[in-house]
């Protein structure tokens, strides 16, 4: 019998490979969500774009907008914008249209001018051209 998924997870990750930090951060969240969170903090105390990208997630799952949009800034200035267009998705979805427009210019400011395009998408799907 072979090693345990999450062992053979680590080790990907020990060697540096994102995709397997992220394996076992999300094995980790299934049976110990504290556990998660702290390998997500190492990850992006390492500068980890995603990493910080999934945390702010998290924060504005939680409810904490600031601390979101902290952490999806943190990962911008790492090379990161991605994790602003996200954020913006978040908060389109939640009805919080003027602060997700402001991510996604954001956003588009730093080299990532898709989350102007996601953005405009949502609202088509939302209520057709004029709202895009």
């Amino acid at each position: 019998m072979g090693s345990p998924p999450e062992t053979l997870f680590r080790q990907a990750a020990d060697a540096g490979d994102f995709q397997g930090q992220l394996m076992v951060v999300g094995v980790r969240e299934q049976r110990d969500p504290e556990g998660a969170e702290t390998l997500h903090r190492q990850a992006a105390d390492a500068g980890d774009t995603h990493t910080l990208a999934r945390l702010a997630q998290v924060q504005e799952a939680a409810g904490d907008s600031e601390g979101a949009e902290a952490l999806a800034r943190r990962a911008m200035d790492a090379g990161g914008a991605f994790a602003l267009r996200r954020l913006a998705q978040l908060r389109e979805a939640a009805g919080d249209r003027e602060s997700a427009e402001a991510l996604a210019r954001c956003a588009a400011a730093a080299g990532h001018a898709y989350a102007l395009v996601v953005l405009a998408q949502m609202r088509q799907k939302e209520g057709g051209l004029g709202s895009a």
